[in-house]
């Protein structure tokens, strides 16, 4: 909220230049990325149809705290990576390394 209300017209036509279909093309082409609204995305494809693996990805991707984590996010997320990192470094096998951080995470999740 701001104070100075006159300031919502321009920051709605802002917001409108920023989302608008023909300027998140432009930008994310010009950054490499997939554009986040599907009427992007079938533009992106349109002028590139290599990118579709990309666009099929960028659909199907969740957020990292989606599948009602809430507030159990961190704990999990830490729990996933230190057994990414043991198995890596070889201090466990993927199978325990994840065994382990599945116990770890449901006592912390209690």
């Amino acid at each position: 909220m701001q104070k100075d209300t006159a300031r919502y017209a321009t920051s709605a036509k802002i917001v409108s230049c920023l989302t608008s279909t023909d300027n998140l093309v432009n930008t994310d082409n010009t950054l490499n990325y997939i554009a986040p609204t599907e009427a992007a995305q079938q533009a992106q494809l349109a002028a590139d149809p290599t990118l579709k693996p990309w666009v099929e990805a960028v659909s199907a991707a969740r957020g990292r705290t989606g599948d009602n984590l809430g507030t159990n996010y961190p704990i999990i997320s830490e729990q996933l990576w230190t057994a990414v990192q043991a198995s890596l470094t070889g201090s466990q096998s993927a199978a325990d390394a994840l065994a382990t951080a599945q116990a770890a995470a449901a006592a912390k999740t209690k």
